[in-house]
């Protein structure tokens, strides 16, 4: 009896060590857990942390909701996790989950349950004081099986900018070369130029973008061609913009449209909003814009990355373009924009809503909408409207704003069909203008560049672009 009660002893002693030398500390507080992985960061539970469905039918549902503050000082950023996870459904589509945060956190709005452990969503901000508070929805929405489980932890976890980008990449130098610029922290009379960042992205996903001028260093040279770097993407992409070639050992800017053109060379439906398009007058919205037919910019942009960029195919990422077709009810000089979408109805889409509104975003709400190469063929598009907008484009305060050009150009964003004709938004001088897709303007071709691309040489400038490899 006595050897038990030590056996008891020591395995009690053993266990208490292991809860107390854990990562994270847990505790509760009227029916909330509270969990605490960095001094700089209280994230707080409703009941646990812990998501659990255990023979599960399809409709069930778990909602979670959660807060994350900063306690700092300091601008912080943390990852979203699903640690611990074990799912044994068969098909991911059968469980889907989504996460809306707010003010300007991470925002999913659909998404498979992954397999195994994911971050979720990435470095996304939060401003010293401040907090996101979050709503986690679970589903199943296909499975009819039996005996299926599905558990995780949701974890957050602070992290650093300085680790997004491995040393000596391109978008290494960026972050690392470059002051951070917060956003909310700057008002219109007190602009500086350079890089800033949002979280108003797919996922909620920390983006950086450049802001100014002509003189920023976010200069890039493959081969003979030089680009402007424009942002990071949710991929941990590098989105660069076509800036002509060097000119006496400079990336001015000269000539940096490849061609003129129209958007397609009809504008009487719908359908002709899209950089790919369906069937026009079409009796629905899907039809109407389903991915079939190439735009009439879309074929001059896969001409020159046959012949241009092919050679340079291993540094570019497959990552999406956003052709934004969403519809959106608003007014615009006193005439009504509907949601139909197809045949020749008056229509109104959500870029134009954005801008008219002045809440640019990076988010590309339809599926339909985020083209990569399996639609395109080749990973090459336009800039949007928005980020045209986040650099900068109708900021009176910017002079020689760097994307700039001699030749009014495309953007891939659709603006509304008047009933009549179809306008998508063009870049024209220093302002975001919209124009029948039948017209002539620019073309201006986007890349993304992989995540792991190096720096051979060069700062950045005009007069030294990073030049890659």
């Amino acid at each position: 009896m006595k050897n038990k009660i030590i056996y008891i002893f020591i395995f009690i002693t053993t266990l208490f060590i292991i809860v107390s030398t854990y990562a994270y500390i847990h505790y509760f507080n009227n029916d909330e857990e509270v969990v605490d992985n960095d001094s700089r960061l209280k994230v707080t539970f409703d009941n646990t942390s812990n998501v659990a469905i255990v023979n599960g039918k399809k409709g069930d549902e778990i909602i979670k909701s959660f807060t994350i503050k900063n306690t700092s000082g300091s601008v912080i950023y943390y990852d979203i996790i699903f640690s611990d996870l074990i799912n044994n459904f068969k098909d991911e589509k059968d469980v889907v989950f989504s996460l809306k945060g707010s003010n300007n956190a991470a925002y999913i709005i659909k998404d498979y349950m992954p397999k195994n452990e994911s971050i979720i969503a990435s470095y996304v901000k939060l401003n010293k004081n401040e907090e996101h508070k979050y709503n986690l929805n679970i589903n199943i929405e296909n499975s009819d099986e039996v005996n299926k489980t599905l558990s995780t932890n949701v974890l957050v976890k602070v992290v650093s900018t300085k680790d997004i980008y491995d040393k000596g990449t391109l978008g290494n130098y960026i972050i690392n070369n470059n002051t951070i610029i917060d956003i909310n922290n700057k008002s219109t009379e007190d602009f500086e130029e350079g890089l800033y960042y949002t979280n108003n992205s797919a996922n909620g996903k920390t983006v950086f973008y450049f802001k100014g001028s002509n003189e920023l260093k976010n200069n890039v040279l493959i081969g003979n061609t030089c680009y402007r770097i424009l942002r990071t993407t949710e991929d941990n992409g590098i989105r660069v913009i076509y800036n002509g070639n060097m000119n006496e050992g400079t990336c001015d800017g000269t000539n940096n449209i490849i061609s003129e053109s129209e958007f397609n060379t009809k504008s009487n439906y719908n359908a002709y909003v899209g950089f790919m398009y369906g069937t026009p007058n079409s009796a629905s919205y899907i039809k109407e814009h389903e991915n079939i037919n190439s735009s009439k910019i879309k074929t001059i942009l896969d001409s020159y990355y046959s012949s241009d960029l092919n050679s340079n195919s291993s540094l570019i990422q497959n990552s999406i373009y956003c052709n934004n077709r969403k519809t959106v009810l608003f007014t615009l000089s006193k005439v009504l924009y509907g949601t139909n979408g197809y045949k020749s109805d008056n229509t109104g889409y959500e870029s134009m809503y954005r801008i008219i509104n002045n809440n640019p975003s990076y988010k590309c709400n339809l599926e339909n909408d985020s083209l990569k190469v399996d639609v395109l063929s080749n990973p090459i598009g336009l800039i949007t409207a928005d980020e045209a907008y986040f650099s900068g484009i109708g900021d009176n305060t910017i002079s020689n704003n760097y994307l700039l050009s001699s030749s009014d150009y495309w953007t891939m964003s659709p603006a509304y069909f008047n009933g009549v004709n179809a306008y998508n938004f063009v870049v024209k001088g220093n302002t975001l203008t919209q124009a029948n897709v039948s017209e002539k303007y620019g073309v201006r071709p986007v890349i993304t560049l992989k995540s792991d691309v190096k720096v051979k040489s060069g700062n950045g400038s005009m007069i030294r672009p990073y030049v890659i490899y």
